[in-house]
């Protein structure tokens, strides 16, 4: 049976209790079902008849707000593009915008930066940044290098090869590496339309410079239209991205095309399935009407190409919008939002696949980073510049 709601309410009100009977053995303490085919383990998730629980809190309040860098000149933060927490509680920060690495100890204590080296060996584009042991690691998309650091100082600098761009770090030092748009569609030019290409992803050991494809995943969608002027290329509305996430011994990867996550080895074999069954993804007028643009940039009606855009408009929302692995393995999904604002509410399943419930954060939060007893993100000041903030977290 279908229950009819509103698809512009958020993902806990739209999560449905799957009628459909299931076989395999009952997770403890869940209403998840297991069940093993090849050696591929298949979960299968059923909301309780309450709804999804609570699974955590974030407290109203953060306990630290950082809004600039923490050098000599301490620029305001510009663009966060990361966020990591070190072993000893010391906090990196990824400003691509300063284009610098600014690190804080856990009280907020400016440490200083670093702008890796000099020269050429400058930051230039910074996209990812992440733990290596007790130190961090951080990925320069525009020099195509990946720096690795101790403390406060650069230590090792690895050269990556031009395949994509990194998403996250393997236990053992190897790095997974995705494609970027321009690699996915070198074969042919844009065509007009609405189409998904399929693509290779890679694993990479910056110690040695080898590097194995991992296998073939769809890439982003793309949505096409041809004016006299210009060729736009973009996401089409409620387009389909692909979400990755890595851990030591596993990464995990979606389409977002339904409720589905798959786990996999570092080397790509399939290891399990993780789902969540009566997720309702239908795309209503009135869910149009909420996210479609509309006047133009100027303030007046939409522009030609800008209507032409919205015309391609799925049956079907995407499932979710990302991942993050928090501290205990324990893997969140973000839920799907039509417009600009980053996702409040958070699905959290186990390190076994179990759902354990529902996590919200504060309005405008980027989540970036989740511990025992506390997440860090990013937020807006009023002026418009990002603010690093750290709210405690109670689990349930």
């Amino acid at each position: 049976m279908r229950v009819p709601v509103d698809p512009t309410l958020p993902i806990s009100a739209l999560l449905l209790l799957g009628a459909a009977a299931c076989t395999g053995e009952r997770s403890p303490g869940s209403e998840a079902i297991v069940s093993d085919s090849a050696g591929i383990r298949v979960v299968r998730n059923r909301i309780p008849p309450g709804g999804v629980p609570i699974y955590a809190t974030v407290a109203s309040e953060p306990d630290l707000e950082l809004t600039n860098a923490a050098g000599e000149d301490r620029p305001p933060f510009r663009a966060v593009v990361g966020v990591r927490t070190g072993t000893d509680g010391a906090i990196a920060i990824a400003d691509a915008g300063n284009r610098l690495i600014s690190f804080h100890a856990a009280d907020g204590e400016p440490l200083g930066v670093e702008r890796g080296g000099v020269g050429i060996r400058r930051f230039r584009e910074l996209t990812a940044l992440g733990r290596a042991g007790d130190g961090f690691w951080v990925f320069d998309a525009g020099a195509l290098r990946l720096t690795t650091l101790r403390g406060q100082s650069e230590q090792e600098v690895a050269d990556a090869p031009p395949l994509g761009d990194v998403v996250g770090r393997f236990g053992d030092g190897s790095f997974l590496l995705r494609p970027r748009w321009s690699l996915a569609r070198h074969r042919a030019a844009p065509v007009e339309g609405v189409r998904r290409d399929t693509a290779a992803w890679y694993r990479w050991w910056p110690a040695t410079g080898d590097t194995a494809t991992v296998g073939l995943f769809p890439f982003d969608e793309t949505r096409v239209v041809e004016t006299d002027s210009l060729t736009w290329v973009g996401l089409p509305p409620f387009g389909r991205a692909t979400s990755a996430e890595v851990g030591a011994g596993r990464w995990y990867v979606g389409d977002q095309v339904s409720f589905e996550i798959r786990g996999l080895d570092p080397d790509g074999t399939l290891r399990e399935i993780i789902r969540l069954e009566g997720v309702d993804l239908q795309i209503t007028p009135a869910l149009i009407e909420a996210s479609k643009p509309s006047h133009g940039a100027d303030g007046g009606p939409l522009e030609p190409w800008m209507e032409r855009f919205w015309e391609a408009v799925p049956a079907t929302r995407p499932a979710y919008t990302g991942f993050l692995l928090d501290s205990t393995g324990s893997l969140w999904v973000a839920e799907h939002v039509a417009g600009d604002d980053p996702p409040r509410n958070w699905i959290v399943f186990d390190a076994a696949g179990a759902l354990r419930g529902l996590v919200e954060v504060p309005t405008g939060f980027v989540l970036w980073e989740v511990g025992r007893g506390y997440v860090v993100g990013v937020g807006t000041e009023a002026g418009g510049n990002p603010v690093v903030l750290r709210y405690p977290l109670t689990r349930r």
